[in-house]
């Protein structure tokens, strides 16, 4: 799984390694969950009632990586992306124009392109691989201890 994402994603310098996502131990540490941070994302993120079943791209118009998840479930993804990297909604989102595209929110596409292709060729399309395995709270992960 290395080999593979270091060659297919992070051609460049910052290679990871096992370590990276499983800090020693079989599977990669989980992360509480963090209430505080939902409440957060739920007052970020006004859905109307009427919207709340429509797929994602039909109440937020430029979605592009979260296509077809319902609109009431992006308060909760995006909590999880928040505590995942250790960051407010900010990092990737211009306050009061949560649509314009940042370098961040760009990154965070390639990302979850990348954890979805992992995905699909190591688990058969739906396995335990999320943010906080390789992110662990911080917006970079760690590549050695």
């Amino acid at each position: 799984m290395i080999g593979y994402l270091n060659d297919t994603h992070f051609g460049g310098e910052n290679k990871i390694s096992c370590w990276t996502c499983h800090r020693g131990h079989g599977t990669p540490p989980k992360l509480p969950p963090d209430p505080q941070r939902l409440e957060q994302a739920k007052m970020m993120i006004a859905i109307a009632p009427a919207d709340a079943a429509k797929p994602a791209e039909q109440v937020f118009h430029k979605i592009q990586a979260l296509t077809g998840v319902p609109a009431n479930q992006l308060t909760g993804i995006m909590a999880y992306f928040s505590q995942a990297l250790g960051v407010e909604c900010t990092h990737c989102h211009v306050a009061g124009q949560w649509d314009q595209h940042t370098p961040a929110k760009q990154t965070a596409r390639k990302m979850l392109a990348m954890v979805d292709a992992t995905v699909k060729k190591f688990y058969g399309g739906s396995g335990p691989l999320g943010c906080p395995d390789c992110h662990q709270g911080n917006v970079k992960p760690q590549l050695l201890p």
